[in-house]
């Protein structure tokens, strides 16, 4: 079993409520999430964008086989950008 596989197997249950849920929903969690994450401060703003970037890096693993090799290029650079906004919050304050 591949690294990538265990991941998916062992969110699959998470991954099936969020299919379940109201396709808008999800979307206006992490918009808010971002837009919290930019606009507060400190330790509280870096955390909100480490958990918009984990969501974006798991989502990633999970579409990796389907991805061309551009979507995988900016998936990862996305993740990247949104850790590094948030070590620049926490260091800033």
């Amino acid at each position: 079993m591949t690294w990538r596989t265990g991941v998916t197997d062992r969110t699959a249950g998470f991954a099936a409520t969020l299919g379940r849920l109201p396709r808008w929903l999800p979307l206006v969690v992490l918009a808010a999430l971002v837009v919290g994450g930019l606009f507060t401060g400190g330790a509280l703003g870096a955390v909100l964008l480490v958990v918009v970037a984990a969501f974006a890096g798991w989502l990633a693993v999970l579409g990796w086989d389907h991805l061309p090799a551009g979507g995988r290029l900016l998936r990862g650079l996305v993740v990247l950008v949104l850790l590094a906004a948030a070590l620049r919050k926490l260091l800033t304050g």
